[in-house]
């Protein structure tokens, strides 16, 4: 049997192997990639986020979602599938965008989801009605004066784990997700997405 001390015990050290990796891979940038490009975390969003947030930010099939530092493109492939909404990743390691790519061939999506590699903060983000990030403080800070200039008003900005800095005003509501899966552990405590929505000018 399982006591509350045990549990306490599990829940603290996967919440700082977590804390770890987080880190590591904010901190570690891919091969060629200049630090000072690097907004954020290596790793992709887990699957169970891509699925979340079409919900949670209340998503539709006429949206067009940007990911900005996409990984292997699954959130906007993910909202396509599941919606039919166009979506844009941007990604600056070349590898991750190559196997972005292969997914959109892979599930057919060609003509809904295109994959940039380049620099997050040199795209064009005039056309987006939704943009996920999950991106460090830091790289959102970065990226605020281009979000603030570009994106339409009303624009829904959807983050993960991290809040945008000095965006309290357009904060519309926080949700702490989980997978789904009950041989998992519930993790909704620090697992949380973030929604903004850019007022009227």
């Amino acid at each position: 049997m399982w006591c509350s001390g045990c549990c306490d015990g599990l829940l603290i050290r996967y919440v700082t192997a977590t804390t770890v990796f987080m880190i590591r891979d904010a901190w570690l940038a891919p091969a060629g990639i200049e630090s000072s490009d690097h907004l954020g975390p290596v790793s992709a969003s887990p699957q169970y986020v891509a699925e979340a947030l079409v919900y949670f930010a209340n998503l539709n099939a006429e949206d067009i979602l940007f990911d900005l530092g996409c990984n292997d493109g699954r959130v906007v492939t993910t909202a396509s599938r599941l919606i039919g909404l166009k979506g844009v990743g941007v990604e600056i390691d070349s590898k991750a965008a190559a196997k972005a790519q292969h997914t959109v061939i892979k599930e057919h999506l060609q003509d809904r989801v295109s994959i940039i590699c380049g620099n997050a903060l040199e795209s064009d983000l005039s056309t987006a009605t939704a943009v996920f990030l999950y991106l460090l403080p830091k790289g959102m800070s970065r990226l605020l004066q281009k979000l603030q200039a570009e994106l339409q008003p009303g624009c829904k900005v959807i983050t993960y784990m991290f809040r945008i800095p000095d965006w309290q005003a357009y904060h519309q509501k926080s949700e702490g997700i989980s997978s789904n899966n009950p041989s998992r552990m519930d993790v909704s405590a620090v697992s949380k997405l973030h929604l903004y929505c850019l007022p009227q000018r």
